[in-house]
């Protein structure tokens, strides 16, 4: 099945436009594509994991107080409003 998203509409159009081995050859090449981009997103994940890990505490604990301030601020800036 071909995924309606804007590349799922480029290979319906060629397969349409110029036939159904064009559409199956655009379709193969969105497909690698697509392994292309997933491949280098899980390796890049991979590459930092131990960091993340060695550093998660620390990225808690930054990532709550920042949450916190993006609250504070809202609320306040809403109490202002009214």
């Amino acid at each position: 099945s071909v995924p309606f998203g804007p590349l799922g509409m480029i290979v319906l159009k060629r397969m349409l436009a110029k036939g159904a081995r064009a559409g199956m050859a655009c379709g193969a090449g969105m497909a690698a594509g697509d392994t292309l981009f997933a491949s280098v997103a899980i390796f890049g994940v991979a590459s930092v994991h131990g960091w993340l890990l060695q550093y998660q505490d620390k990225i808690e604990i930054i990532g709550g107080a920042l949450i916190t301030c993006i609250g504070l601020w809202s609320y306040y800036r809403h109490k202002q409003a009214d």
